[in-house]
C-alpha cells in the first residue's frame, strides 16, 4: 500500500513524522490557485483517518488514476487537513512578506521537510533583513554576523552553529538535517522576536502607561 508521511494531526497522537497509508486519491473541485487533490490516509500510529488537501499551482492536468505519489511529495504543496493541523506560531508585528514565508517554514518544518522548510527559514531572513537592515552587504551569513550588537550575542552564536544558514547553505546538493533546521528555526524564531515582538509589546506597554496616566489626569 502506498503511504506519505506527515505529522498525526489526531490530538490523542500527534506523532511526528508519522507515517500514513494512503487509501485513495481524488480531485476537488478546481481553485484560483490550482487543482486541489485530496488524499485519504490513515495514521499507522493512531490508525486515525485524515484528508490531507494538496494543491497543484502548475495544473499538471493529471488523473487520479495515473498520479504517484512522488507527485505529491515533490510537486504539489500541502494547503490543509481535516482534521485541521495545529496552526503555526504567528509572531507579533511581521510585515506581510516576512509573515508568508515563514507560515510556509513552520507549516513544512511540521512535516518534516526538511529541505522545503531551511529555504522558507532563509527567505524569512533574506525579507527581513533587507527591510529592517537594507545597509548591510554580503551573503546571508555575513549579514547575521553584522548583526552583532542589534542581537544578543547567544543569539547570533546559536546562527553560527546552523548549517544552513551559512555561506554554502543555499547551494547545499543535500538537504539538511532535521536538527539543524530546528536549530535554525529557534534562532529565526528569537531574531524574529526581537526584531518585531518585542518592539510591539514595548509600544504597547508604553502606550497603555500613558493611557493610565491620561485617565487618572481627567
Amino acid at each position: 500500500m502506498d503511504f506519505i508521511t506527515l505529522d498525526c494531526v489526531h490530538k490523542t497522537c500527534r506523532a511526528k513524522n508519522m507515517t500514513h497509508s494512503v487509501l485513495a486519491v481524488s480531485q476537488a473541485v478546481p481553485q484560483p490557485e490550482g487543482q486541489i487533490w485530496n488524499l485519504y490516509l490513515q495514521c499507522r500510529d493512531c490508525q486515525g483517518g485524515t484528508v490531507a488537501y494538496f494543491l497543484d499551482s502548475e495544473r499538471l492536468g493529471l488523473q487520479p488514476a495515473n498520479v504517484e505519489l512522488q507527485t505529491f511529495r515533490n510537486f504539489f504543496t500541502l494547503v490543509g487537513t481535516a482534521p485541521e493541523m495545529p496552526a503555526p506560531t504567528i509572531i507579533e508585528a511581521m510585515p506581510e512578506n516576512v509573515r508568508g514565508p515563514w507560515i510556509e517554514a513552520e507549516h513544512s518544518f511540521d512535516n518534516g521537510h526538511a529541505g522545503t522548510a531551511a529555504m522558507a527559514y532563509r527567505r524569512v531572513m533574506e525579507r527581513s533583513l533587507r527591510k529592517e537592515h537594507p545597509d548591510l552587504k554580503g551573503n546571508l551569513a555575513d549579514r547575521i554576523k553584522a548583526l552583532e550588537g542589534t542581537l544578543p550575542d547567544a543569539i547570533i552564536d546559536m546562527a553560527n552553529q546552523v548549517r544552513f544558514l551559512g555561506n554554502d547553505g543555499a547551494h547545499d546538493e543535500d538537504d539538511p538535517d532535521m536538527e539543524d533546521v530546528a536549530n535554525g528555526r529557534d534562532f529565526v524564531r528569537l531574531y524574529l522576536v526581537y526584531t518585531y515582538e518585542l518592539p510591539a509589546r514595548i509600544a504597547r506597554a508604553v502606550k497603555a502607561r500613558e493611557d493610565r496616566k491620561i485617565t487618572k489626569a481627567g
